[in-house]
């Protein structure tokens, strides 16, 4: 039904409770503009209308970060799905002076979002600043500044067959460079494969480490898997059972449970980690690990996956007999080798710097700057 429903047509991103505009999908309409604060939609106020949705998104532990970078990220369909299925919206806006507005507009089919934002004029600005803000579109780039003393270094997946030997030749290159700072950049940053989440690691310690503690399954033949036969032997052979119930994954079937090699040429110099809400799932393991193994600086919002671990990996299709209704059953249960503090929490930032819609407007990255400029107070030394 979502693939044929006229969606509210504007995007939108978080400011405490505020909502703001960061663009206008509309065909036609010009009045509201990347920028301005939505105070109500169809008679219900902004804050109504966050809470709604928030109470009824998943999350990872007690984390809100991840949650909001949700809610931004799918507020049409969560509006409709949990808040009005009009078609029409009257949206009341205020723009950067505090004028207010009331403003009647047509809903979107999603096929059509990227079209009519393109097309409008009045994103123009805010593509614009994107553009700079995103920079190069690599899965993985570096960029240097100040005499190469500083790079910043963005991976926005772990994702890619050629990942692990993208970071040793990047990493071969700062010690050539003899870089002193580092910025790392895992804002957005979803997740993707375990084994390349603990080669990034590897690049910061020059000592073996352990990146999982454990990775547990309840069954290794739950009725319900339709795996290939080589799957379920795969899993007899490569776990054993726990003393405490189910299964334990012994390194042959998965080598993050094993120790792990340093770097080849690890980066000794100080870090800097981005993160926000959308750093998640292996991104998250990430972060946490580099806590414990390093004395990184942390810039941005909490991480949008919690720092013990988390429930993905090899998963199970199942369909449901009645609704039909497809679900995928996630079996690992990853245990990341940390002592942990607070159960349920992300990585925790030391610089807490939320984005706001005005930095975007000007092309401003507020989380980076700081990074930046922490960094030249310790190469200056």
């Amino acid at each position: 039904q979502l693939a044929h429903a006229r969606l509210f047509p504007f995007q939108v991103m978080l400011e405490g409770e505020k909502l703001m505009v960061t663009y206008n999908d509309t065909p036609d309409n010009e009045t509201i503009m990347p920028g301005m604060e939505i105070l109500s939609i169809n008679g219900r106020k902004a804050p109504e209308i966050i809470g709604l949705i928030l109470e009824r998104i998943s999350g990872d532990g007690y984390i809100q970060t991840g949650k909001r970078k949700r809610l931004e990220r799918l507020f049409a369909q969560s509006f409709w799905l949990f808040i009005d299925q009009s078609p029409e919206f009257t949206v009341v806006v205020s723009n950067t002076v505090g004028k207010e507005m009331s403003v009647m507009v047509a809903g979107v089919l999603s096929s059509e979002r990227t079209t009519n934002r393109n097309a409008n004029r009045v994103n123009d600005p805010m593509m614009k600043a994107a553009n700079q803000l995103n920079g190069s579109k690599d899965n993985i780039s570096l960029r240097f500044v100040d005499d190469k003393s500083i790079a910043g270094l963005r991976i926005k997946a772990f994702d890619g067959q050629a990942f692990v030997s993208k970071l040793d030749s990047l990493f071969l290159l700062l010690k050539r460079e003899n870089t002193k700072a580092l910025i790392l950049d895992l804002r957005g940053n979803g997740g993707g494969v375990d084994e390349y989440g603990a080669a990034l690691v590897s690049q910061f310690t020059d000592k073996p480490f352990r990146y999982f503690d454990r990775i547990h399954l309840q069954s290794i033949a739950p009725s319900f898997a339709t795996w290939k036969p080589q799957t379920f032997v795969s899993l007899r052979e490569g776990t054993m059972p726990d003393s405490n119930g189910g299964y334990l994954v012994k390194p042959s079937l998965h080598t993050g449970v094993g120790e792990q090699p340093p770097g080849k040429h690890p980066f000794m110099g100080s870090v800097f980690v981005l993160m926000d809400g959308g750093t998640f799932s292996t991104s998250a393991d990430v972060t946490a690990t580099l806590q414990k193994l390093t004395n990184a600086v942390f810039i941005g919002e909490e991480s949008g996956g919690t720092a013990e671990g988390n429930t993905s990996g090899l998963n199970a299709l199942i369909k449901l007999p009645n609704s039909e209704l497809g679900l995928k059953i996630n079996m690992y249960g990853y245990w990341n080798a940390l002592s942990m503090g607070g159960k349920g929490r992300g990585t925790l930032p030391d610089y807490t710097l939320e984005t706001r819609i005005a930095d975007l407007l000007q092309g401003q990255d507020r989380q980076w700057l700081l990074a930046l400029s922490l960094a030249r107070n310790v190469t200056k030394k």
